[in-house]
């Protein structure tokens, strides 16, 4: 019987994080490395990562870790930079100082990108509109200085922590407690349902010689606006939702309007065609209706 490979995961007790624990836990001997108190192994300060990895000696690590609120990235600098930059700085550093060969994922953003036209953006093609963006681009470029997969993502699907809801969860929930909802017309992404990130995730595991930044996200984009007009005709609600323009202003961090993803390298290294949005925004209805 072959014998599991150790697969560490910062960051694990987030929504993304126990989602794709449960799922590759078959294949894999997960450990998971976080500040919560249900981490197989728990750790306070940042500077003990290098230290965590020379103990475990894993075959792949996943970063998960990260500041994610863009407006909370703008008022805690510190607390950004400490989770988007210095974490992966450190994983990198203990990667390194293992000198063995370790595959290693770090999750990033779609927020690194923001075209005027509405068009999908390139893995080049970036541009930064914010402190969160300015981290997470940032992180990225710390984890280049080893072999790594750098995923630029988003994602939608019914999560597992009820006190931190994903985009989908809030949008139901909202709706649920007959909650008026502003949605914005002019804010264009592709996410992906979180099945269908794991399924490629375990592609780009099991892949050989993979490194570098790949966009992963569905083909064809959908507004933050019409996204929830699904759920609310679903729900025949539609009389909770106001289309309106989101406006950038000094009073509030900057926001990239256009996160479209350009797919075609990722589909090209793994032999594969990612799903349409359409087909992810099915999956995720499936889940709440």
């Amino acid at each position: 019987m072959k014998k599991k490979k150790f697969l560490l995961i910062f960051g694990a007790n987030g929504n993304l994080g126990k989602i794709i624990s449960k799922k590759l836990i078959k294949k894999y001997k997960i450990i998971t490395a976080g500040r919560v108190k249900n981490s197989k192994i728990l750790f306070k300060n940042y500077l003990s990562i290098p230290k965590i990895i020379s103990n475990v000696s894993p075959d792949i690590i996943i970063n998960l870790i990260a500041k994610t609120d863009v407006d909370d990235c703008e008022k805690n600098k510190r607390a950004a930079r400490l989770a988007n930059i210095e974490v992966v700085k450190k994983i990198v550093i203990g990667i390194k100082n293992l000198k063995k060969k370790i595959k290693f994922i770090h999750f990033s953003t779609d927020h690194v990108y923001s075209k005027k036209k509405i068009k999908p953006s390139k893995e080049i093609e970036t541009k930064i509109t914010n402190y969160y963006a300015k981290t997470k681009f940032l992180g990225e470029k710390a984890a280049l200085k080893c072999n790594s997969i750098i995923i630029r993502t988003n994602f939608i699907g019914k999560q597992s922590l009820k006190k931190k809801l994903s985009l989908s969860d809030w949008i139901y929930h909202s709706i649920k407690n007959n909650k008026k909802i502003l949605g914005y017309k002019n804010i264009f992404f592709s996410p992906l349902h979180t099945s269908t990130l794991v399924k490629i995730l375990l592609k780009i595991i099991e892949k050989k010689n993979i490194k570098g930044i790949f966009n992963l996200g569905s083909n064809g984009y959908i507004s933050k606006y019409d996204l929830i007009k699904f759920f609310s005709k679903k729900a025949n609600k539609q009389n909770l939702l106001t289309a309106i323009d989101y406006k950038n202003n000094i009073s509030r961090p900057r926001r990239p309007f256009n996160m479209i993803m350009h797919n075609d390298k990722i589909e090209n290294f793994l032999s594969i065609k990612l799903p349409s949005i359409q087909t992810e925004i099915n999956k995720t209805l499936k889940e709440y209706f």
